[in-house]
């Protein structure tokens, strides 16, 4: 189902705030469809707002406008800034090999810094990694 669709007939406020969600989960074509619907105002990304800047970062991963290397680069300048969303979608972007190289070591990287920051998806991330650990290592000591 499209962004679109899965707006369509809906107030405008409910599907500004469908959109909005479909960006910070990384769904860049989101973006194009409710500019070009008038959900949202367009961005570009000479705009001070970071979180316009996430939202253009975020559309130019795909779609008609696409352009992945400026969008790993303004999500890399968001992360450093501190916001998580962008560590998050960096994280997975290491994690699947799309649009960079895949890197464990980074997508571990990224996901622990957004924890520290207090993103609870990341938090919850980190804990499933402990967890994991601590099961292998009780495994390990009874042997």
């Amino acid at each position: 189902m499209t962004a679109a669709e899965l707006t369509s007939g809906r107030d405008p406020e409910t599907a500004r705030r469908l959109y909005e969600l479909m960006l910070t989960t990384g769904n860049g074509k989101a973006v194009a469809q409710a500019e070009k619907a008038g959900i949202l105002e367009p961005v570009d990304d000479r705009g001070t707002a970071p979180r316009n800047r996430f939202r253009h970062a975020t559309s130019l991963l795909g779609g008609e406008h696409a352009d992945p290397e400026r969008a790993v680069e303004m999500l890399n300048e968001l992360a450093a800034s501190g916001m998580t969303d962008a560590m998050m979608v960096l994280a997975k972007l290491y994690k699947d090999g799309e649009h960079v190289e895949a890197d464990e070591e980074m997508y571990k990287s990224y996901i622990r810094r957004a924890a520290e920051l207090g993103d609870r998806r990341a938090k919850t991330i980190v804990d499933r990694w402990g967890r994991r650990n601590a099961r292998r290592s009780r495994k390990r000591s009874k042997r």
